[in-house]
């Protein structure tokens, strides 16, 4: 847990240091009943609530929100809330156990973050937009600072990643070290520029070896790497895992909310109606279609597997063409559906391009074709002499 300066802060509490704050939960707005906000049919701010929940870099994916594109400049909301619900273990009990599907575990494609901020920070600037954080863990957590106004539910954590820093600290000590460290924190500055926030801050999400401090400047913090700030923000031996009161204190979040009512009366929207719930079910229906696409890519390289196990004998020919067509079929799947290249590269080490030092399924493709072509030839030689098939066979099939 990060290191705080507790006399400082506790000094500055009795000041009344964070009372101008304006949060949802102070006592103003706990006077308010959530009858102060109405919900209408067509009256008063237009809000969009865009989920990402589920799996960072697969459910949450460019590939599920671009389609939406033209069709949220069509709505042109007033209000875009992004509602980030991304956990690797349903509580701190489960993650120390270790318990649930470790395929599930939230991986880390610094392209993913990169694309959905560009998406929807750049191409909808023009839109005011929030993010409201139920949980994030991994990189999630990166992708919401890409947003300047963000809220914390009540019990919400903000949790960085080891996943990207295995890119590079086997490289500690080599040449490549320093460039190959630049070229995967590279979209972090991105972020960073994009949300307004501090790079230096962002990037002990990333790397456990990372340490910043910081100051208050008014009622923001600003953060530099190094120890000479009075605020020490240091995650220990792993990296930060930020609960609500202390992203607030931080100054990462606006407030500390129970609920949409909550946010909009931070915001001082009393009256507003919902739009593009349609949406929605397009974000869910891309999950539904990437992750069947993904099991059945599971079953086609399982079964291209076992077809080189019996291309024997005479059988050669006819499962070497199984396998071609199993893998050929595999290829398509991942060209089409970034996330199931995603789990494919990091669950069965194949890919469309050998990236990572990946089996190259392209090559295996050239190789299988090869050997076919080689079979034909043999077949073609042995025919011409007036001999058999392959050796051990029953002489030539039907192809």
């Amino acid at each position: 847990m990060q290191n705080i300066s507790t006399l400082l802060i506790s000094a500055l509490l009795m000041l009344g240091f964070f009372a101008p704050v304006a949060t949802a939960q102070n006592d103003n707005a706990m006077e308010l009943s959530f009858s102060s906000v109405s919900l209408t049919q067509d009256k008063g701010t237009s809000v969009l609530i865009i989920p990402m929940n589920g799996q960072m870099s697969t459910d949450i994916n460019i590939d599920a929100y671009q389609p939406l594109l033209h069709k949220i400049q069509e709505l042109n909301p007033d209000l875009i809330i992004f509602e980030m619900f991304c956990q690797d273990f349903r509580d701190d009990y489960y993650a120390k156990q270790q318990r649930g599907d470790r395929k599930e575990k939230n991986g880390y494609d610094p392209n993913s973050v990169k694309d959905l901020v560009r998406l929807f920070r750049i191409k909808l600037k023009d839109i005011p937009q929030i993010m409201w954080i139920q949980d994030s863990c991994g990189g999630s957590s990166v992708l919401t600072f890409g947003w300047p106004v963000i809220y914390m539910s009540d019990g919400a954590k903000l949790q960085g990643t080891h996943d990207l820093a295995r890119n590079w600290t086997y490289l500690i000590g080599l040449d490549t070290y320093g460039k190959m460290y630049q070229a995967w924190t590279a979209h972090v500055k991105n972020v960073a520029e994009i949300g307004g926030r501090s790079h230096d801050f962002i990037m002990t999400f990333v790397d456990p070896e990372r340490t910043v401090s910081g100051e208050y400047k008014g009622r923001e913090v600003v953060w530099k790497r190094g120890l000479d700030g009075y605020l020490v923000f240091d995650g220990g031996p792993s990296v930060p895992n930020i609960n609500a009161f202390d992203a607030e204190q931080f100054a990462i979040s606006k407030a500390t909310v129970q609920g949409l009512n909550d946010i909009l009366l931070s915001e001082g929207i009393r009256e507003y109606h919902l739009v593009g719930e349609d949406l929605t079910k397009s974000i869910e229906d891309y999950k539904i279609s990437w992750r069947k696409s993904l099991y059945k890519a599971i079953d086609l390289w399982a079964d291209s597997q076992q077809y080189a196990t019996w291309a024997t004998g005479e059988d050669t020919e006819r499962y070497l063409r199984k396998q071609l067509k199993a893998v050929e079929q595999t290829l398509r799947l991942i060209k089409k559906w970034d996330a199931v290249s995603f789990r494919m590269t990091r669950e069965y080490r194949i890919s469309k391009d050998g990236v990572y030092g990946t089996l190259d399924l392209r090559t295996l493709i050239k190789q299988l074709e090869e050997k076919l072509r080689r079979l034909r030839d043999s077949e073609d030689s042995g025919r011409g002499r007036g001999g058999g098939g392959l050796a051990g066979s029953s002489g030539g099939r039907p192809r």
